[in-house]
C-alpha cells in the first residue's frame, strides 16, 4: 500500500512534467542540407542523393529496435519516389539543430516521438529538396 504523502509527491511530480512538456515552447526549424557542409554547418536534415542513385538520410534519431530508421526510409523513399532499397538511413551527428521538437529539442529517441515528431519537418524537407533537384534538372536541360 502507498502512503497519502508518497502519493502526493508522486502526482506533484507527475503534474509538473506534464506542464513541463505542454508549455515547453516547441519551434522546430528544420531545412535541407547542402552537400560539402560540416557537421557543425548542418542545420536540420541532410540527405544526399549519391551518383548510383542512393539516397543517403541523416536520422535525427537512432535505431534502437523501434523501427525509426525503416519510417524514415519509407517517407523519403516515398517523397523522392526511388525504391525503399534505395535509401540508406544514418545516423545524424550529435551537434544542434537536430533536436526533437516533440522532446522540447532535446536528442532523444523513444516514447514513440521520432516519426510524430519529425514527420512535418521531414516532409518539409524532402520537398525542399526535390524541388531543388527539379529546378537543377530543368537548368541542366535548358527547360522551365
Amino acid at each position: 500500500m502507498i502512503g497519502r504523502r508518497k502519493f502526493l509527491i508522486g502526482a506533484g511530480a507527475t503534474a509538473a512534467a506534464l506542464a513541463l512538456y505542454v508549455f515547453w515552447p516547441k519551434t522546430p526549424v528544420r531545412t535541407a542540407g547542402k552537400a560539402g557542409e560540416t557537421d557543425t554547418e548542418r542545420k536540420g536534415f541532410w540527405i544526399q542523393v549519391r551518383d548510383d542513385g542512393k539516397v543517403v538520410f541523416q536520422s535525427p534519431s537512432i535505431e534502437i529496435g523501434q523501427g525509426t530508421h525503416s519510417g524514415f526510409a519509407q517517407i523519403v523513399s516515398q517523397y523522392f519516389d526511388v525504391p525503399y532499397g534505395d535509401v540508406i538511413v544514418e545516423d545524424a551527428p550529435a551537434v544542434d539543430g537536430y533536436g526533437n521538437p516533440v522532446s522540447m529539442n532535446i536528442h532523444l529517441t523513444g516514447g514513440s516521438t521520432s516519426i510524430r515528431g519529425f514527420l512535418q519537418p521531414l516532409t518539409d524537407a524532402m520537398l525542399q529538396a526535390r524541388q531543388l533537384m527539379i529546378n537543377a534538372a530543368a537548368q541542366e536541360w535548358n527547360t522551365d
